[in-house]
Parts: structure tokens; sequence; C-alpha cells
């Protein structure tokens, strides 16, 4: 292959993986006619929810067609084995859910959403893993997708607190960036803190600690608890893994943060105080009727109550998408009058309703090896020890909230199968040329 035929294809790949990146985007934006209806700056009653559908679909089908076109799909032996498996297992959980939604007369087209997720998430790895493979390739991520997004959920949430359009959940003024929800926007976040350390870190520059102010600022804004958690773990790990408490610079900088939070919590301190009212009431220390941790509690419990006393259902759960439809009050026949839990709010009890305990097994399984091929990549570039930590954080988060099959999850997917295939590929790269400088 000469100079010209390599450079058409990295012109190819680049336009490829700009167009990738705009769905992306696209699918973002998506969330904002719920935003611009909650905040009031726009009188609609418009749903979003099939453009979103539509949009991640449409970005199955661009994947799946470049992938095709490729007519070489660049997937391991392993990974091509864990993938069938995962697909036919799934298959089987659909048919186990249409069983259940049958039974009590519920359509089942909440069954294929769930399931186009967890497709898409399959799709997505091997997209990745065809065209994201050199470190010019990731960069373009970073380039078409990170920066754009990041400046819109800068942008949007700063609008919203300099008009202060706050959305009100559970009695608490909180921000939503380009989401309809303050959790989605604390978690991209979230995210987006750590991206920014794996990004902007070697190089300490004001864009750094530019974007790392305004992110951890409008994360405290959204008033997102578990995230807020998560993030200060990310931090902590960071903390010990870098050995900060050695360095000048830290106790430098330490007071100005320091003070910086003060200041915050003093401005917020209403806030503060009104949402852990909501929570905990402060006299006899009790959780209250409104509180979020007893409303999810009480979830836990009529989830688990779902299964019942049938050993099947304990052992292969109630099909695919149960859990997330079968107590949605907007779903025709639903459930809504045992408990109005859209959501169970804790991933792994998600994964025992959905898939019994063989699959919450082979869930927990799934989740060390990937642990474990993390830090197999981190020997190449030791910098993705950001994203394990990031990885670890979502672990926790996953106690109280739904990742798996959601927006951040596949914008995680993206950037941690990027990585980790950019640093194997540099592996192979190197170990070929060490074989031919052998040979010569």
């Amino acid at each position: 292959m000469n100079a010209s035929s390599i450079n058409t294809n990295a012109s190819v790949n680049k336009w490829i993986l700009f167009l990738f990146c705009s769905l992306l985007n696209l699918r973002i934006l998506t969330e904002l006619p719920r935003v611009l209806r909650e905040t009031n700056w726009l009188n609609t009653s418009a749903s979003n929810y099939d453009l979103n559908r539509s949009i991640s679909f449409l970005i199955i089908l661009f994947c799946s067609f470049f992938i095709l076109a490729k007519r070489k799909v660049i997937v391991t032996l392993l990974f091509f084995k864990f993938a069938s498996f995962l697909f036919l297992f799934l298959l089987a959980s659909c048919a186990i859910s249409i069983h259940t939604f049958t039974s009590l007369s519920m359509p089942v087209t909440g069954v294929f959403v769930v399931l186009s997720r967890f497709i898409l998430e399959l799709v997505l790895v091997l997209f990745v893993t065809n065209f994201i493979r050199t470190p010019d390739q990731f960069q373009s991520i970073f380039r078409f997708f990170f920066k754009p997004t990041i400046f819109i959920f800068l942008g949007i949430s700063s609008i919203q607190i300099l008009t202060s359009s706050y959305v009100e959940v559970q009695g608490v003024y909180r921000i939503t960036g380009p989401f309809g929800n303050p959790n989605t926007l604390a978690s991209f976040l979230h995210l987006f803190i750590v991206l920014t350390f794996y990004y902007y870190g070697s190089n300490r520059s004001k864009l750094f600690w530019f974007l790392i102010i305004a992110e951890y600022g409008l994360l405290f804004f959204t008033g997102s608890i578990g995230n807020i958690l998560a993030s200060l773990l990310f931090i902590l790990l960071v903390a010990i893994r870098q050995h900060w408490l050695r360095l000048k610079r830290f106790f430098l900088v330490f007071p100005v943060l320091l003070s910086a939070l003060i200041a915050g919590i003093i401005y917020k301190w209403d806030s503060i105080v009104n949402r852990f009212s909501i929570l905990i009431n402060p006299q006899s220390f009790e959780l209250t009727d409104g509180s979020s941790i007893k409303w999810r509690i009480e979830a836990w419990g009529h989830y688990i109550d779902l299964l019942g006393s049938s050993v099947f259902n304990w052992i292969f759960g109630l099909g695919i998408g149960v859990q997330r439809w079968m107590l949605h009050p907007d779903y025709s026949n639903s459930q809504a009058y045992i408990f109005e839990a859209p959501g169970s709010h804790n991933d792994y009890l998600g994964v025992l309703v959905d898939f019994g305990l063989v699959g919450l097994l082979l869930f927990i399984f799934s989740l060390a090896v990937f642990s474990r091929i993390i830090k197999k990549a981190e020997r190449i570039d030791d910098k993705l020890y950001l994203l394990r930590f990031y990885f670890y954080t979502i672990l926790f988060v996953m106690i109280s909230e739904n990742y798996i099959d959601q927006l951040i999850a596949f914008i995680f997917i993206i950037f941690i199968t990027s990585t980790v295939t950019v640093a194997f590929n540099k592996s192979e790269n190197l170990q070929m040329g060490s074989n031919s400088a052998l040979n010569a």
C-alpha cells in the first residue's frame, strides 16, 4: 500500500468518525425539548422519546453499514464467542419477557426498546475496534465529540444558573443542562471530569483548571448526591495514586479549592439544608415520606417481590426489560398500582429481576473481566488508571441508579473501548517492529 492510499484511507476514516460524533451530539440534543418545557423556556408538549429512539436506531444503522462496508471486522475470537453467547442469551431472555408481558396482557414494545440498547452497545464496541485504532483517530473522538459536548453542557447549564431557570425535583431547584433530568447531567459531568483529567491532565494548562472548576461547580448545582459522592471518590483514588500529599503544588492549590468549596456551600446553604431536610427529618433523623432514600428502599422491596416464590424466576428472571416497564406508570396495563417505580434505581437488582441469578453472576463475572482488561491495557497506556477508577465509582453509582442501558453507558463504552483498543494496537505494532528488527 502506497503513501497516497494510506492518506486516502486516513481521510475517509476521519470523515466517518466526524459523522459518527455528529450523530452522538445529535442524540444528546434530542433531550432538549424536555429541557425547554421543564425550564419554561418554551411552551411545548413535544415528546422527545421517539426522536431519541430514532437517532439511536440511526446510530446502529450507521455503525453497521460502515462495519459491513469495510468487509473486515477486526475482532478477537474471544470477543466473538462472548458476543454470540450474549446475543443468544438476550434472545432467550426476550422470549421470557414476551411470555411475562403476554400473561399480564401488556404490549411487548418495551422489550425491544431495551433489547435495542444492549444491541447498540455491542455494535458500538465493534465499530470502535474497527475505526479507532490509532492515537490520531482517538484524538478525533475528543475533537469532534468531547470538546463540542462539554461546551454545550457548560453553555446551557450556565444559562440556567444565570436566568434562575431551575427545575424543581423533590422540592429542590436543580439544573439539568441539555437534559430533562439533573441526575443525567450529573452522570455526564462525572464522566467528563474523568476525561478532562485523561485528556488535559498531563498539561495542567489554564483550560484544564477552567474545565475542572466549571465541571465540579455545575456538578454541585445538579444536586445529585450519588454522582457527587462518586466524583469525590474518584478524586480520592487519584490523590492516593498520585501521592498528592507529597506534592508542594497540592498544598498551594488546596487552600484555594477549600475556600471555593466553603464559599459554594455558604452560597447554596439554603438549598443544601432543604435537600437534606427532604431526605431526613432533622429532628428525629428518620427518613421522610418524600425522601428519595426511603423511596429507593421501598422500590427495591417491590422489585424483589416481582420474582415471587418461583424458582424459575429467581434463576432465569422475568425477561429483558421487565424491571423497567412492568411498573412504569405510563405503560399500558402496568403494575403501577402496586408501586409507582419507573426503574429499579439499582442495576444489580435490575439485572436480577430481568435475568435472574444466572444473569447476575454473568454480570459480575463480566465486570471482573472488564476490570482485568483495563489493567492489562494500563501497561501500555498508564493514564488508563483514570478510566479504571471511574469504572470503580460507577460500580458504586449502580447501587442507587440505573446505568448500564443508558446513554451515559454508551458514551463510556466508546471511550473505554477506544483507549483499550489503541493501547493494544500500539503494543502489537511495537511487537511486530521488534520481530522485524530481529529478523533483519
